[in-house]
């Protein structure tokens, strides 16, 4: 089974693009199997892995280098979903739903001025 994720396009739309166009090697996308597979224990021990700083380079490193302008959105995705909270990372649920939205709608926002700006400067 393809895991399709929804991703924004630079124009500001929807587009549907499968997981495994993000990464430089399919073998990858198995570690990320990790997320939805297995206890809920085991789920939230390979996110919190992932998550980490050390752990995070290591997905950010394997994007597909048409996606290398994807990865500071990454990087602003994890901080928004995953803040550091009294020296370690938060999993808990926010109280205020609309600091994790903002959030990633401001994450999201920055990420497509930016592209935009990109493809205005080549063309």
């Amino acid at each position: 089974m393809e895991m399709i994720r929804l991703v924004f396009s630079v124009t500001g739309g929807i587009s549907k693009q499968p997981l495994i166009y993000w990464y430089r090697d399919a073998s990858t996308i198995k570690g990320l199997r990790g997320w939805y597979t297995g206890t809920y224990a085991e789920i939230a021990n390979t996110k919190r892995g992932h998550m980490d700083k050390n752990g995070f380079k290591d997905i950010i490193a394997e994007f597909a280098p048409k996606f290398e302008g994807r990865k500071q959105l990454a990087r602003e995705l994890r901080s928004v979903l995953f803040p550091i909270k009294d020296g370690a990372i938060f999993t808990g649920t926010f109280r205020d739903h609309d600091i994790m939205y903002d959030g990633m709608i401001n994450a999201f926002s920055r990420t497509i001025g930016r592209l935009g700006k990109e493809e205005r400067a080549i063309a």
